[in-house]
């Protein structure tokens, strides 16, 4: 739902900045982010993130400072790098209204601070623990490359013309502020400086890893601020030639790009690639063909053609994704060997279920082990989990698999193993306190 959200949301802001073709644009380029559909598609909050905040640009489109205000609390309330949303926008209220907003400011405000009281009365800090776990502990001996985020969106996911078009929004948005649109153009500030900020931040923060959900969600206002620069170009009468030149751009840039990157003895297997494969560089060019056909048509149904479309591309997510369970069952499929070492994980769970008794603690950093015993108490010792304190424990989990080498703790003797049988290894251990 929220995928969807976002399709459509992105579509109605891009249409009220650009107009039509900057609508379609936007529904084109954001079908192409694969980045952001597989995080979304991942069941983590990625979709909810952006669905939030493009839903708080939309309504500062139609001068809602108040509602914009709510839907920014919600979304720090999700995530707090939506912080980075809340600074975007408010810069962008400012620049256009000459005035600080403190009806957005309020609202965010308000919504926000009741779950911030409460998190710091339950969890003893506002800032999540496998936050402040990651930047303490987790970084520690870990080299962080700066330009890993911009590397990824123009060499990896190829959205490096989409990424050109949005920084080329800013002089779109000095454009409408010279015409005196001003809420057109705080939202389209906000689009752009907000996935800047996140940029910005997280390329500098170290976190001790570089997953693809730090990123997910500057995909959508990335594409929308470069939907509606497209439909700005559009709007101001240099249709052909401009478009023609960012189709060109479109198809050409990114493959360029890769070989650079990549070395060019890969230069016809790169081409090759592209010429088969379906990436989101060579949306920009069919968004500009699509949208000069429906420009000044069909206003209305393109956008209920964007949230027809997200809902379409999660449907056919599933379905892919259910067609290959189906058919494992069907005919069975090759067992890995992390997946022959998982079901000892398993087995550990159901066996440690049937011998711990009520009011047991069991020590964990493998969390779903020990869950295999809900009669008792789990101690998670994992860094990045909240904790809380608890008895001694009597029991405790440990694996052995690849790197990790788990022994007994000091007071526990092994109760049992479980051994994959797979030519990788990998086996799990029950220990129990000695005494106990």
């Amino acid at each position: 739902m929220c995928f969807a959200a976002a399709f459509g949301l992105g579509a109605r802001i891009a249409d009220r900045i650009g107009g039509p073709v900057a609508g379609v644009s936007a529904i084109v380029l954001l079908a192409g982010s694969t980045e952001f559909r597989n995080w979304s598609m991942s069941g983590m909050e990625c979709a909810l993130a952006a669905a939030l905040g493009l839903a708080a640009i939309w309504a500062m489109t139609y001068q809602r400072e108040w509602l914009a205000g709510v839907l920014v609390g919600l979304a720090v309330m999700n995530k707090l790098d939506a912080g980075f949303l809340a600074i975007a926008i408010a810069i962008g209220l400012t620049a256009a209204y000459r005035r600080l907003p403190w009806r957005l400011v309020a609202a965010a405000v308000g919504t926000f601070a009741p779950w911030a009281i409460f998190a710091q009365l339950y969890f003893g800090s506002v800032l999540p623990n496998s936050a402040s776990e990651k930047l303490v502990n987790e970084a520690k001996g870990v080299t962080l490359d700066h330009w890993w985020i911009l590397k990824r969106m123009v060499l990896a996911d190829h959205e490096g013309p989409a990424f050109a078009l949005a920084i080329a929004a800013l002089v779109s948005a000095g454009v409408l502020l010279f015409r005196r649109q001003r809420a057109l153009a705080a939202a389209l500030l906000a689009l752009v400086l907000w996935p800047a900020l996140h940029i910005i931040a997280f390329s500098y923060l170290n976190f001790g890893d570089t997953y693809g959900w730090y990123t997910a969600v500057i995909y959508p206002p990335t594409t929308v601020a470069a939907a509606c620069t497209l439909g700005l170009i559009v709007r101001n009468g240099w249709r052909q030639y401009t478009i023609a030149v960012a189709a060109l751009l479109a198809l050409i840039l990114s493959p360029v790009l890769d070989i650079i990157a990549f070395g060019y003895q890969n230069f016809g297997d790169t081409f090759n690639w592209y010429a088969t494969s379906v990436y989101p560089a060579t949306t920009v060019a069919a968004a500009c063909a699509l949208a000069l056909i429906l420009a000044g048509r069909w206003r209305k149904q393109a956008i209920a053609v964007a949230l027809l479309l997200g809902i379409g591309i999660t449907v056919f997510q599933h379905l892919v994704d259910w067609g290959k369970a189906a058919r494992a069952l069907a005919r069975g499929h090759t067992v890995s060997d992390y997946e022959a070492f998982e079901e000892t994980r398993k087995e550990a769970g159901i066996f440690l279920g049937q011998i711990a008794r009520p009011g047991d603690v069991v020590e964990t950093c493998y969390g779903w082990i020990a869950y295999g015993a809900l009669q008792a108490t789990i101690k998670e010792i994992c860094p990045l989990s909240t904790r809380k304190p608890v008895a001694a424990p009597r029991w405790h989990d440990g694996i052995i698999f690849r790197h990790i080498r788990d022994g007994p703790r000091p007071g526990f003797h092994l109760v049992r193993s479980f051994f994959s049988g797979r030519s990788e290894g990998g086996s799990t251990q029950i220990y129990q306190r000695d005494g106990s």
